[in-house]
């Protein structure tokens, strides 16, 4: 037994250094970094063991209604009122340039990081390098982030340990991923730098032009509450009135989009909504149903 015992542990140690060995070529091959920097910011990275353990029970594991009361209810909306007034110029301005309601844009940095007044509590290169090595069925994807990070470090002479994040290693007031930093930010404020730390104009910025970018159709319906769904009818893009043919009752007319039903459990209860292509958009910030749909609810109840 004990045999057995120390053959895994040294398999486990083996299997993380070889793998360390090779992030620093695969690294600095795909992202044309000096292998040097790379190698020397590396090992400067530190295991984290509660990141591993906070990725593995995300709050989308919730139900539906414990979910939604975290990032809707009464605090949250009134600080999204008191952040409406305050910045009202840049999100209208942000509206006017990228098409996105001014609401949406708003309630994703409330959902995100409560409006800036989050404090990100890890530091972006030992999350991502924890993830990188620890983390099997998402290593390649946060492989990936982690040299996105140390690109955008070394472009802007950046220290990557300094970078705060949260235990994914989302960064800023938006929570982008390193890679969406570097191809979704701008620099709203136009002061020369997209600073998505700092600079809440940049951040709203950035969340517009995030959304535009993955095909937001401004005026478009997002998602709706509906009556009599059923499970077999999830899933599948129909147009409304095929919908309607099957048993699926709407609140109001639409007509002329096509929309597919997501199923939810509220109290151990089934509730369906009929979704549109601008609520799968919001889920390019967060591939979680209940996500978008708590984005959603935030943004009405600010509107």
């Amino acid at each position: 037994m004990l045999r057995l015992i120390f053959t895994l542990f040294f398999y486990l140690c083996f299997s993380s250094f070889s793998y360390s060995l090779v992030i620093v070529d695969k690294i600095a091959e795909k992202f044309e970094l000096p292998k040097r920097y790379v190698k020397e910011s590396l090992s400067k990275a530190e295991i984290v063991d509660q990141v591993t353990d906070l990725i593995s029970k995300p709050a989308e594991t919730k139900e539906w209604g414990d979910y939604k009361k975290i990032f809707v209810n009464e605090q949250r909306i009134t600080l999204g009122e008191d952040f409406y007034g305050k910045y009202r110029e840049e999100l209208e301005r942000a509206e006017n340039e990228f098409y996105v309601p001014s609401e949406i844009v708003a309630a994703i940095l409330g959902v995100e990081t409560f409006f800036g007044k989050y404090s990100p509590e890890f530091n972006a290169l030992d999350s991502l390098y924890t993830l990188a090595m620890n983390y099997e069925r998402r290593r390649e994807y946060f492989t990936y982030e982690l040299g996105n990070l140390l690109i955008y470090s070394y472009k802007n002479n950046i220290n990557p340990k300094e970078i705060r994040s949260s235990y994914a290693g989302a960064i800023g007031y938006p929570q982008f991923m390193p890679s969406n930093i570097l191809k979704y930010a701008v620099d709203f404020d136009e002061d020369g730098e997209v600073d998505l730390v700092n600079s809440m104009s940049d951040a709203i910025g950035s969340v517009a032009n995030f959304l535009k970018q993955h095909g937001w159709h401004y005026s478009d319906p997002t998602a709706v509450s509906v009556a009599f769904g059923r499970e077999k009818l999830t899933g599948e893009w129909m147009s409304i009135s095929m919908l309607k043919e099957k048993g699926v009752s709407f609140p109001f007319g639409l007509s002329g989009h096509k929309a597919k039903l997501i199923r939810l459990k509220d109290e151990g209860k089934d509730i369906y909504w009929a979704v549109f292509h601008n609520f799968e958009v919001l889920k390019r910030y967060n591939p979680s149903n209940k996500y978008a749909l708590s984005v959603l609810l935030l943004a009405v109840a600010l509107e």
